[in-house]
Formats: C-alpha cells, sequence, structure tokens
C-alpha cells in the first residue's frame, strides 16, 4: 500500500499538470475544476499515507531507475509536512 500510493503522490500531480495544461488552453473552466479534483485527490492520497504510517518510519526502494535508483523515506515530519502543504496548495 505504501508503495503505491507513494507512486500515486509522485506521478498523479506530473500527469495532471500536463493535462491541465493542455486542456486550460482552450477550457478555462475545465481546467479549474480538474486542477481542483486532482488537489482534491491528492489531498485524500495524502490523508491515507498519513493515517496509515503515522507511528513509524518506513522506506520505498524504487530500483533499477537512472542506474542507481530511488529511495523515499517516509517519517512522521516528512509526513506531516507533506500533508500541511498539499492542504495549504
Amino acid at each position: 500500500m505504501n508503495l503505491s500510493l507513494v507512486l500515486f503522490l509522485i506521478l498523479f500531480p506530473i500527469l495532471a499538470g500536463v493535462l491541465v495544461y493542455f486542456i486550460g488552453n482552450k477550457y478555462p473552466k475545465i481546467r479549474e475544476i480538474l486542477s481542483i479534483v486532482s488537489n482534491g485527490l491528492i489531498l485524500v492520497a495524502m490523508i491515507l499515507l498519513l493515517v496509515f504510517n503515522i507511528n513509524h518510519d518506513s522506506v520505498v526502494y524504487l530500483d533499477k531507475i537512472c542506474g542507481l535508483g530511488l529511495t523515499f523515506k517516509l517519517s512522521t515530519f516528512n509526513l506531516i509536512y507533506g500533508f500541511l502543504s498539499v492542504f495549504l496548495w
């Protein structure tokens, strides 16, 4: 569950941003709706990650990316900071 939520929180804002950019040129109202919905989904995902990982740290490894891999360490402070930034966005 951690891996899927972390991947969602990394990839979804990128994909949503590209989609908002291309749709927003022609349809400004749909751009606003899409941006609000995508931010709401990110907030829900961040709340789920915060609820499931509040008492312990976890590490997510993504091997074979750029030859070296990526490591994401989820500590309680990082989760609270991420939640606040998503909430204020």
